[in-house]
């Protein structure tokens, strides 16, 4: 579960990645595209190394959990950008309706994921 906090402390660094962004390029694509390319280098790179982490005679829980932290840290930031271009696009008068839509998703997939971290600590009981 320490893999996740990223995504339940979005709130720390969001105004970071608000107020940060090459004009030239846009507010949100300055982070939605080098996150991306990040993640995907990231996924590349560890899939040489993934069997010297999980495949060993012991897995080091340690490295584990950091390798995946780090993405989750990229994941969850450039999850900031898109919600944060998905609210800001329907925040017109005739499209505020799917403003609500954005964060009422959102929610009820935190939701899901704190109910289903619940179920696997204590069904395992």
């Amino acid at each position: 579960s320490f893999a996740t906090y990223p995504y339940s402390l979005k709130f720390v660094w969001s105004p970071i990645v608000d107020s940060l962004f090459l004009h030239r390029v846009g507010r949100r694509k300055s982070w939605i595209i080098p996150m991306q390319i990040l993640a995907g280098c990231f996924l590349f790179c560890l899939s040489f190394f993934v069997d010297d982490l999980i495949g060993a005679e012991h897995v080091e829980i340690a490295k584990l959990t950091l390798v995946f932290w780090l993405l989750i840290v990229v994941t969850a930031t450039q999850d900031i950008a898109v919600d944060e271009f998905g609210i800001r696009s329907n925040l017109s008068d005739d499209r505020l309706e799917y403003g609500l839509h954005v964060v009422l998703y959102s929610l009820s997939c935190a939701e899901l994921t704190g109910f289903l971290q619940l179920l696997s600590a204590y069904g395992s009981q």
